[in-house]
């Protein structure tokens, strides 16, 4: 694989990552706080990888 095509998988892979986790903060926010905590982290860990899948891409 070449490096454009590496980036374009990792972009692929954080967003898909990224709607997955989406759907899954809206299934769990009437639970409580300290789960819906864990999840809120989730979601910014995730919005992270998608900042470097798209600086990747612009290093590429």
């Amino acid at each position: 694989m070449n490096k454009h095509r590496i980036n374009l998988f990792a972009i692929r892979l954080t967003q898909s990552t990224y709607e997955e986790i989406l759907s899954f903060e809206s299934m769990y926010t009437y639970l409580g706080k300290v789960r819906k905590r864990y999840i809120l982290i989730l979601i910014e860990n995730t919005k992270n990888l998608v900042k470097i899948g798209l600086n990747l891409s612009k290093d590429g």
